[in-house]
């Protein structure tokens, strides 16, 4: 029996089953634009719901500018309020994304930056 090269030594194990040893589970794919807009998505959701909230906490149900959303604050509170409506947007991103809706899950990550977080960010660096 002939001893295995250097070469077949790191590329095949007799610790693991064949099946385990398939080249696809060593590869890393580099995350996906699609994959990276959802995460910006979520990131984004997060943000704003924390950043109102200290708001809404600050100043009240005023300093929030989606009408809907103030209703929902002076009935049940901001923070369930908040919540509710940002697990529904993530909600919503993530069937744009199971769907392969990338286009338009971009185009509302890069509309929320511009007229929600980055107003927020704005206000409050001054």
């Amino acid at each position: 029996m002939e001893a295995p090269c250097e070469a077949d030594f790191w590329t095949k194990s007799a610790v693991f089953p064949d099946e385990w040893q398939d080249d696809e589970l060593h590869t890393l794919d580099p995350m996906s634009a699609g994959r990276l807009v959802f995460a910006v998505f979520l990131v984004l959701q997060v943000a704003d719901g924390l950043i109102t909230y200290g708001a809404v906490s600050i100043f009240g149900g005023a300093a929030e500018g989606n009408p809907l959303l103030q209703t929902w604050i002076q009935l049940a509170g901001a923070g369930p309020a908040l919540f509710g409506a940002k697990l529904l947007a993530c909600g919503c991103g993530a069937l744009l994304y199971v769907h392969g809706v990338e286009r338009t899950l971009a185009l509302l990550t890069a509309l929320y930056l511009v007229a929600a977080v980055g107003p927020w960010l704005h206000l409050l660096s001054a």
